[in-house]
């Protein structure tokens, strides 16, 4: 029996020591957890101040964003405003193209309207003179034939009178005349100092000729020179798409609408417009 307690002391040593490896080999892991523990808590602060810094970062980043993307909403709408502005600028000019051509024409009429009157007013003038002379040559035969003729001289000399007074009217008339056609003439040829200046008439004859080409450098200008505007604000604008002219489905009352719209932008346009 003293040998069986003896087996029982020492396998409860053995049990005892083994306890003890483990609580120890327990302690162990438990420091190196808490060790580990310590480090993952770190870890979890570090990546909070991360996580906070991001996010000023990001509020900071979105506000800016917001204030861009405002900024952009705000700039558009002024584009937009002045794209429609320019619209109604160029319907404006088309107006004033169309007025423009319309008095050229009421010009070309009145111009034409004055030659025929001049030539009118020169062959009148040519058969006053000629019938002048030859109631010169009739007087002077009357003259011979009936020189004791009282009452035949004095109507004479009241006919040759007369035809005087018309001559004087039409040379008066002629005046007139030539001071009205010679601002038209002097539009495409005015005088110039030390040239001599060529008749009148001649100038009246080139003067539609040249008002035609006038009007067709014009009619190529001011399309030109609105396209221009434009351009300097879009750049990158295509302009082709109005070579056509307009739109197909634009019915001839709503042309006349955007017309009536576009009235006041293209008056201020059209002083910036250079018709030379």
């Amino acid at each position: 029996m003293a040998w069986r307690a003896v087996e029982d002391v020492i396998e409860k040593s053995r049990q005892k020591s083994e306890m003890l490896r483990d609580v120890g080999d327990a302690i162990l892991r438990a420091e190196k957890l808490e060790e580990e523990l310590k480090k993952a808590k770190q870890q979890a602060s570090n990546l909070q101040i991360r996580l906070d810094r991001n996010a000023v970062e990001y509020r900071n980043e979105v506000q800016v964003l917001t204030a861009a993307k405002d900024g952009l909403v705000d700039q558009n709408k002024s584009l937009t405003a002045q794209k429609n502005e320019l619209v109604e600028k160029n319907k404006k000019l088309r107006q004033k193209e169309t007025e423009l051509k319309n008095s050229v024409a009421q010009l070309n009429d009145e111009v034409t309207n004055w030659k025929a009157g001049f030539y009118r007013e020169k062959d009148h003038r040519e058969q006053l003179e000629a019938d002048i002379y030859v109631l010169n040559m009739e007087l002077e035969r009357e003259l011979q034939l009936h020189f004791d003729g009282e009452t035949d001289l004095v109507n004479c000399m009241q006919t040759i009178r007369s035809l005087n007074d018309d001559l004087e009217l039409l040379r008066r008339s002629m005046k007139e005349l030539t001071e009205a056609a010679e601002p038209v003439a002097n539009l495409f040829e005015p005088r110039k100092p030390g040239v001599e200046v060529r008749p009148l008439v001649d100038r009246l004859k080139d003067t539609p000729g040249r008002l035609k080409a006038y009007l067709q450098r014009l009619r190529k200008s001011i399309p030109q020179q609105v396209l221009s505007f434009l351009k300097s604000f879009y750049p990158a604008a295509d302009v082709s798409v109005i070579a056509g002219g307009v739109a197909g489905d634009c019915s001839d009352e709503k042309l006349k609408e955007l017309m009536r719209e576009v009235e006041s932008v293209a008056e201020k346009v059209a002083s910036h417009i250079n018709l030379k």
